[in-house]
């Protein structure tokens, strides 16, 4: 080393992932995929992920304790291709992906911020969700 101090990285990770799975017909009156699942960031798709086809926009919301967040990044990828695409929220917390073709694919989101406490510089937190398109 020549001398400097080293700084030292505080952070706070949390994830949660999410997986949308189907038996059967979906019911109808069940909102359960439209609804933010905690306070946390979080992903919240618009409709029934059952309805969505290769090709189809499929809407996202991001939200951060209920309410939109602006201007992140939400990154889709399909499984065993390196592709990555990426869009952002708009200013209602929205974000249209496309998913060009069929198979299981991974949407993300991270969001990092400086954080108020004194034991910790840096708060992350990492959602996921995995989707089939057929």
């Amino acid at each position: 080393m020549d001398g400097q101090p080293r700084q030292v990285w505080r952070e706070r990770v949390s994830a949660r992932a999410k997986t949308a799975v189907y038996v059967g017909e979906p019911d109808p009156s069940d909102k359960g995929g439209s609804q933010p699942l905690t306070d946390a960031l979080d992903l919240v798709v618009a409709g029934p992920v059952k309805e969505h086809r290769v090709g189809d926009a499929f809407l996202v919301s991001v939200r951060r304790t209920g309410l939109p967040v602006e201007g992140l990044a939400v990154g889709f990828v399909l499984a065993g291709e390196g592709r990555e695409r990426v869009v952002f929220s708009g200013a209602d917390g929205e974000a249209t992906i496309r998913l060009d073709a069929s198979g299981m694919w991974l949407i993300y989101c991270r969001h990092i911020r400086r954080s108020s406490e004194a034991d910790v510089d840096w708060v992350t937190e990492l959602v996921t969700l995995v989707i089939e398109v057929k």
